[in-house]
């Protein structure tokens, strides 16, 4: 979703679990954020997270576009942060006015509670405690665009290549800053969202320029 839209439903920074804040826009361009309503005092809820940590883990290990957003229900401060430093993902800071509000948002009457929302910001699954720990659950989420790999392999690659001109060693890299400058530019687009370092469709572009 939209960084401006992300930053109005959480607020501009998010805290993590180790008590250090990031700012909001830099998950902005994730497919589907979880809002985790939980609190310390709940026992379902010191149940169910670890299970949704579990999830969580191994979304991020097989790179999809997934990200969990916890909204604080706990009495106090001291109360949330002990309880957010066991969880793997960020929080809306317990002094924002987005933790007060949100549970009303989502008519949140119970927790644990688990709601869903897409890059639009519209609510995809208002109830998703079981939904997110099916089988098939982490398989259909989007793969998440990694910049740093995708950026290391392709020029690694071409400067390793010997038998490459400079003429089409600089082509070639041109390519690979023309497709990345696409998907910065259109992060909300599909095609660009779940474009990663193996897609045949990138590597054709940068052979063809290499090539010719």
């Amino acid at each position: 979703m939209s960084s401006s839209l992300l930053q109005s439903l959480c607020g501009p920074v998010l805290r993590l679990p180790t008590g250090e804040t990031t700012e909001t826009s830099s998950i902005a361009a994730t497919e589907i954020v979880g809002l985790y309503f939980s609190a310390h005092w709940c026992p379902p809820c010191r149940a169910f997270t670890p299970r949704l940590a579990t999830v969580y883990s191994q979304a991020k290990q097989k790179g999809k576009s997934f990200e969990i957003i916890f909204v604080s229900l706990d009495r106090d401060v001291s109360q949330f942060e002990g309880y957010h430093s066991g969880m793997p993902w960020p929080a809306i800071p317990y002094n924002a006015k987005e933790r007060q509000f949100l549970p009303g948002v989502h008519k949140v009457n119970s927790v644990p509670r688990l709601v869903f929302l897409n890059k639009t910001g519209s609510v995809i699954n208002a109830n998703a405690n079981q939904a997110a720990l099916q089988p098939s659950f982490i398989p259909g989420l989007a793969d998440s665009v990694d910049f740093d790999t995708m950026i290391d392999n392709y020029v690694n690659a071409l400067q390793a290549d010997a038998s490459l001109t400079n003429e089409k060693r600089i082509a070639g890299l041109d390519t690979v800053f023309k497709v990345l400058s696409n998907i910065i530019n259109n992060p909300l687009n599909p095609k660009y969202m779940k474009l990663k370092k193996s897609n045949e469709v990138f590597k054709s572009k940068v052979s063809e320029l290499v090539q010719s």
